[in-house]
């Protein structure tokens, strides 16, 4: 019962149609839980990018000779069990970000750096996010990993830790 209980919970509110069809898995609510990807809402996904940029020397360049200038920046997405999905995309560090998100989610503080969207979640484990900032509107794509995938060095510890970006 508690299985299926917790699957009724997760998968209606992740899906767009919100159907449950457990005799995909045998008939098993357990096995569903197992199998079926998800997106976690216990935590925060955080996508880091860096990039090095060339320096063009000129007349002009006031950057000394051997620097290296490098850009980086985070991606955040916090899922939440109701279907939306708190985003930033910031170059704050991830240990000063983590408080923020804990603010907004428990204390209901709103922070000029992340906003409000929707998610949804299909069967292949595809995740579509939509998020509207005041100057643009963020769509992505991406899929979430099986357990033990290694990506980037990084290995994935429990079911549905990590995703790649597909769009």
């Amino acid at each position: 019962q508690s299985c299926r209980a917790l699957c009724e919970r997760i998968y209606t509110r992740q899906s767009r149609r919100s159907l449950i069809n457990v005799s995909r898995f045998g008939g098993s609510y357990r096995r569903m839980i197992h199998v079926r990807p998800r997106v976690r809402t216990s935590g925060i996904y955080i996508l880091k990018y860096s990039h090095i940029k060339k320096i063009e020397r000129d007349m002009w360049t006031e950057v000394p000779a051997g620097a290296v200038l490098e850009t980086v920046y985070y991606r955040y997405l916090v899922f939440n069990e109701d279907g939306t999905a708190l985003y930033a995309c910031t170059a704050t560090h991830p240990h000063e970000m983590i408080p923020r998100f804990v603010r907004m989610r428990v204390g209901g503080v709103r922070d000029k750096c992340a906003v409000v969207g929707k998610y949804d979640v299909t069967r292949k484990g595809n995740v579509h996010v939509w998020a509207r900032h005041h100057w643009t509107d963020v769509s992505m794509e991406m899929k979430i990993l099986p357990p033990g995938v290694v990506e980037h060095g990084y290995s994935t510890v429990g079911a549905f830790c990590s995703m790649e970006f597909t769009r």
